[in-house]
């Protein structure tokens, strides 16, 4: 029997959450017009995850069981276990659709680059679309000024992410914008504005727990990047957000006190 070599790797991270896990992994193996290998990473939860290992491995997926580690780690062990041309980094209460990758593929051929984003509807914990962002007006080296995004926006050249070191276990949030900050410098991505995923606004999400942590992230990446943070449209789907409770959105008010610190 012939080995057939991946185009993407999709690396799902979870720790619990697991019917969402399992909404994720049910929309990443639906990818038209490419061929994917699911790395599903396991970090540490407490449920019983025997029955989602058996969904992933029966649809011909990679599972893998850790120690609790944290986000970082747990996509870098999916990291080195992928192997595609590409690499993807879903979040676990994320949905991408159909023809997201191969969309964005197309566009990283045809702009000679090694990674891209995507816009995304924002949804509400059931599924519903209550606003999001097409990435059309995001300025010139946008990466190191705010992070419009979240991991599941992006897919880059596997080899390039793992020689730029994957994702600094350093940090325990803002890891993903660690890593875009590293793409970006390398080379500007292919924008696809079509709306390709669906970003699930869980209740605390988006900076909503933990506040302090957050500022030190960021404060990690101007130390590291010798970045000037301003927040700018922080995150891009902010403006689209305004029936939404502050309660569960809370990265303006975190960035206005990013900039008094």
């Amino acid at each position: 029997m012939v080995k057939v070599t991946p185009d993407v790797s999709i690396v799902i991270p979870f720790y619990g959450r697991l019917p969402l896990v399992r909404q994720a992994v049910t929309a990443a193996l639906r990818q038209r017009d490419i061929v994917c290998q699911i790395v599903v990473v396991d970090d540490g939860s407490h449920e019983d995850v025997s029955e989602l290992q058996a969904f992933v491995i029966a649809n011909g997926g990679t599972f893998i069981r850790q120690p609790h580690g944290g986000i970082a780690a747990a996509r870098n062990a999916g990291l080195a276990a992928s192997a595609g041309r590409w690499v993807t980094f879903v979040d676990s209460d994320d949905v991408i659709y159909p023809s997201k990758l191969a969309v964005q593929i197309t566009a990283m051929f045809n702009t000679e680059t090694p990674w891209s984003c995507t816009g995304f509807d924002l949804l509400a914990p059931k599924g519903d679309i209550i606003g999001g962002d097409s990435l059309d007006f995001l300025p010139e080296r946008f990466w190191r000024e705010f992070c419009p995004f979240g991991s599941t926006a992006v897919i880059a050249d596997r080899k390039v992410v793992i020689s730029l070191g994957g994702f600094d276990v350093a940090f325990d949030r803002s890891e993903d914008w660690d890593l875009f900050i590293r793409l970006g410098d390398l080379s500007s991505p292919a924008i696809v504005s079509t709306r390709l995923y669906g970003y699930r606004l869980q209740c605390g999400n988006v900076t909503g727990r933990d506040p302090e942590k957050w500022l030190e992230a960021w404060r990690m990446l101007c130390r590291k990047h010798d970045v000037e943070l301003t927040f700018d449209g922080y995150p891009g789907i902010e403006h689209n957000l305004p029936q939404v409770s502050s309660t569960l959105f809370h990265s303006a008010a975190l960035a206005k006190q990013f900039a008094r610190g």
